[in-house]
């Protein structure tokens, strides 16, 4: 995944769980090679997405975890479909 995955921002879940730990996450991915940060909320895990993007390149967000995660993202970016 080094190479392809610059960082990942890992975040809990609100409401659930059984989700992974983010601080666990991070670690992971920095003994992989990977940039691995702690993200506050879905909101700051896209702020510093957008923050750090480079000029007129749309960034590429992987969101992985599961499908909850992934609906919480899109309506939080307003990307969900109606």
């Amino acid at each position: 995944a080094a190479g392809i995955v610059n960082r990942i921002i890992a975040i809990g879940i609100e409401g659930e769980e059984n989700a992974a730990n983010p601080a666990d996450l991070a670690a992971a991915a920095t003994d992989l090679g990977i940039s691995g940060i702690i993200g506050k909320n879905i909101s700051s895990a896209l702020k510093m997405v957008a923050d750090t993007a480079k000029p007129n390149h749309t960034p590429l967000v992987l969101i992985g975890g599961s499908l909850y995660l992934a609906g919480k993202v899109l309506r939080e970016a307003e990307l969900y479909p109606t």
